[in-house]
Parts: structure tokens; C-alpha cells; sequence
């Protein structure tokens, strides 16, 4: 698909055209993720512009569904400010993903942690808690809790549920600075909760998942 918007706008240069309009290529019977869809066109269209600053195109998209054009338009907000990912936060992310993931895929470990509360004294894998502990401070150190993220929500217009329960094909949608923007999100829960960033986050896999797409 990347080939055939290059093609196309290459072919619209050619022919000394200034506009041109595409539909979400393969989105429709094809049955082709709308989020991969989305990432094609946007990275065709963004390299062939900067490949061609000077020409002057404009580029538009008929997009006939709500649904299909709101993720878009999040998508492209991302994709517009995408910028590169600090190396701190990605050695935050490679230090403790693998503790993300025994947490939620150790049964013992998870049914623990779902139930802790700031305010009780932890009598069983005070050692994890502690290293759960220290992990928070090194995320605000490092940059990972970004402090602009309510902004990035409201602009990218985030699902509430998704918010709250970030699965791995929402998280692939959005920039590295959306998925900042979600952890940090989560961070600050932890403040008025009662410790949800470990009981929420952390034990039902989804520190897990957003650590693993900035690693990847």
C-alpha cells in the first residue's frame, strides 16, 4: 500500500498536479487493519512530502466512516509530533519490563499485587515492592512521566476505555509521545488511588504492554 500512495503522488507531480484525493486503501472488503492502513498512508504521504517540499501538494482523504476517520485524525496528531524517544526512557522501559511481566504472568505475584493499597503494610514480596517502589522514582527521573501529558489526551482525543484499559492494538495506533502520555496518565492515578499504578496497571499487564511498545 506504501508503494501504491507513493505512485500515485509521484504520478500527480508528473502530470503537474497540485491536489489529490485518496480513499483508505484497503480498508474496505479488503479487510486490512484500519490502524496498519492508517500507517502506510500517513508514511507515504509524510515522505513524499518532505521529499518534495518544494512541489506544493495537498493531499486529502475521503473517509465516509466516523470511527475510521476519528483514528485517523488521532493518528495524525501522533504522527505530526512524534518526536525521538529519549534513550533514558527506553533503558527505564528495558530495565523493567521484565519485572512488568513476571508480575502479571506469575499467578501468586499478580493475585498480591492487584490487591495492594498504598496505605496497608506489604507482608509478602516486600523485595518486589520495593523494586516497584524505586521504579516509580527513576520513571519521573528519566522522563517517562511526561508532565504535559493531559494535553497529548485531550488533543488526541483518547476512548476513555482504552484510557483506562490500553490493549496492545489500541497502544500500536498511537506515538511514543501518546504512549508517554497514557503511562504518565497512569502514573498520577497512583496519587488519589490508593497505589492503582501497581494494583491496575502493573498486575493486569498493562505496564507491561506499554513498556514493550517503546522497547520494540
Amino acid at each position: 500500500m506504501y508503494t501504491t500512495y507513493m505512485h500515485s503522488l509521484t504520478l500527480a507531480k508528473e502530470h503537474d498536479l497540485h491536489s489529490i484525493g485518496f480513499p483508505l486503501i484497503s480498508s474496505g472488503f479488503h479487510e486490512f487493519p484500519v490502524e496498519e492502513a492508517w500507517k502506510c498512508a500517513l508514511q507515504a504521504c509524510h515522505d513524499f512530502l518532505q521529499d518534495n517540499a518544494d512541489y506544493g501538494t495537498k493531499i486529502a482523504f475521503a473517509i465516509p466512516e466516523e470511527k475510521t476517520f476519528a483514528l485517523g485524525k488521532r493518528m495524525l496528531k501522533g504522527f505530526t509530533q512524534e518526536e525521538r524517544l529519549p534513550e533514558s526512557v527506553r533503558l527505564w522501559c528495558r530495565k523493567y519490563a521484565v519485572l512488568f511481566h513476571a508480575i502479571y504472568e506469575d499467578e501468586e505475584l499478580q493475585k498480591n499485587f492487584y490487591a495492594y493499597n498504598a496505605y496497608q503494610p506489604q507482608t509478602r514480596f516486600a523485595g518486589v515492592c520495593k523494586i516497584l517502589k524505586d521504579c516509580m522514582k527513576e520513571a519521573y527521573n528519566s522522563g517517562v512521566v511526561i508532565s504535559d501529558y493531559d494535553t497529548i489526551i485531550k488533543d488526541g482525543d483518547f476512548p476513555q476505555n482504552d484510557l483506562f484499559y490500553p490493549s496492545k492494538e489500541w497502544i500500536a495506533t498511537l506515538s511514543h509521545r501518546q504512549i508517554l502520555a497514557v503511562i504518565a496518565w497512569h502514573f498520577r492515578r497512583d496519587h488519589f488511588n490508593e497505589g492503582s499504578w501497581i494494583s491496575e496497571t502493573v498486575a493486569k499487564g498493562y505496564m507491561a504492554t506499554l513498556a514493550d511498545a517503546l522497547v520494540d
